[in-house]
């Protein structure tokens, strides 16, 4: 009887570790590529290329190969161009949309109306941006005076400055 216990024990062994030993196999050995395998495209010509996308990109495709009057093919080929081409430049300036586009907030308020104001305190410089309308002077600049002018520089043109001519006739 115990000779038969130990021939159990053993054989039981034996099965958990087979399957130990195939369960690593499985694990280690390199996944298969699902799909048909890769080819290289032949030199000169253009090669096929399909693709998956969600029903919002190829209404935007369609449209725009309609107004540009292309393919579809032609138009996903020219957009995913472009997008490698602005990606080789986000890499190369090792920045990505979202960096630039928060360093690109001077630009962005600026096109949406809002003045920027410096204010000097001390010996520190202080930027700060205003909403368009915000009742702040956005300068120190005030006219000249009537007459001031003259009286500071006794030989500036005022026909110079109008545009006017040595009989009064304007350019």
């Amino acid at each position: 009887m115990a000779l038969l216990s130990f021939k159990l024990s053993t054989e039981r062994r034996s099965n958990e570790q087979e399957c130990a030993e195939v369960t690593a196999n499985t694990l280690l050995k390199p996944k298969r590529a699902v799909g048909r395998p890769m080819k290289p495209p032949t030199k000169g010509k253009r090669a096929p290329l399909s693709l998956l996308v969600r029903p919002n990109i190829k209404r935007l495709v369609d449209k725009l190969a309609t107004a540009n009057g292309a393919t579809q093919s032609a138009q996903a080929e020219l957009l995913i161009t472009q997008g490698l081409a602005v990606q080789r430049v986000l890499d190369a300036m090792g920045k990505t949309a979202e960096e630039i586009e928060r360093g690109n907030v001077d630009a962005a308020l600026r096109r949406r109306g809002y003045n920027h104001h410096r204010i000097v305190i001390g010996d520190k410089a202080w930027g700060f941006w205003t909403e368009p309308g915000f009742p702040i002077p956005t300068s120190g600049f005030k006219p000249w005076r009537e007459g001031e002018l003259k009286a500071a520089f006794p030989d500036y043109d005022d026909d110079a400055r109008t545009g006017a001519g040595p009989k009064g006739e304007t350019k």
